[in-house]
């Protein structure tokens, strides 16, 4: 929680965040439990805090499939396409 306290009043940058959906019902307790910080913390804060998950398209699928309630508390999906040469 002390995390999501510091970004309080700007922004909270979770990069890989598919890696909180890893060993989904294999009884990893950590990974739920953050999500469901996270998640209580979006709600509770939503006027001081924004939350950016970032990730590979096909892993953040999984990781958005992982809780209902996420999904629920974003407010925007934004995918970037490849990088070209040009």
């Amino acid at each position: 929680m002390s995390v999501i306290e510091k970004a309080l009043g700007g922004v909270l940058f979770i990069d890989e965040a598919y890696s909180l959906a890893s060993g989904q019902g294999q009884g990893n307790s950590f990974n739920e439990e953050a999500i469901a910080t996270l998640i209580q913390a979006m709600e509770n804060y939503r006027e001081e805090l924004v939350v950016i998950f970032a990730g590979y398209t096909k892993e953040m699928q999984d990781f958005l499939d992982m809780n209902s309630g996420i999904v629920s508390r974003i407010g925007y999906t934004v995918e970037f396409e490849d990088y070209t040469e040009d």
